[in-house]
């Protein structure tokens, strides 16, 4: 019995070279096919990354900007609405000193009064605030305010011919219309 045993046991190494190498192209076939595949897949999931990463950065690069448009609105917003408490206070400045008799003129405290009207002045400059054209120039709604209406000879109809109270705008923001007379058609 013990010889049948070596003669298997001689047998089988044989029989295991014979088939090795078939069995080790399929295994290298069969391993090739599969790297080629998974391959594909890791090169498919890398494109889909890819574009997600793409999107997410677009999108909060979109989420940038709007903030900053959003926070550059907000900030003009918040001008204009201190702007507007502050020119009722450079009216009455530029009443006062417009008003100032020669010999009031002369006294300190008016040179006080036109000193703090000309600082004011020069802030509104520095915001970026501007004094909205209106006298002589053809009536616009949206940056004029019509008061009155007044029948002209030597204004065509339809333009400003008197200013009643300044207006100001913040670029193209009007802070406060330019309150006017504008002129009529002259009456037959």
């Amino acid at each position: 019995m013990v010889s049948n045993n070596t003669e298997d046991q001689a047998k089988d190494p044989i029989q295991e070279t014979e088939t090795e190498p078939e069995d080790a192209e399929n295994a290298d076939a069969l391993s090739l096919e599969s790297l080629h595949e998974e391959l594909a897949q890791t090169q498919a999931q890398c494109a889909e990354y890819l574009d997600k990463y793409r999107r997410t950065a677009a999108s909060f690069d979109n989420y940038r900007k709007r903030q900053a448009r959003d926070q550059a609105r907000q900030t003009r917003q918040l001008t204009a609405d201190l702007i507007r408490q502050i020119l009722p206070i450079a009216d009455d400045l530029r009443r006062a000193v417009a008003h100032l008799s020669e010999t009031d003129a002369n006294a300190e405290w008016t040179q006080g009064v036109v000193m703090i009207e000309r600082k004011l002045e020069k802030l509104l400059h520095d915001y970026g605030i501007v004094e909205i054209e209106a006298e002589g120039v053809p009536f616009d709604p949206a940056v004029h305010e019509s008061l009155l209406a007044e029948p002209s000879d030597t204004y065509p109809e339809g333009t400003v011919i008197e200013v009643f109270e300044k207006g100001y705008k913040l670029g193209d923001l009007v802070i406060r219309p330019a309150k006017v007379k504008v002129s009529s058609s002259p009456q037959v």
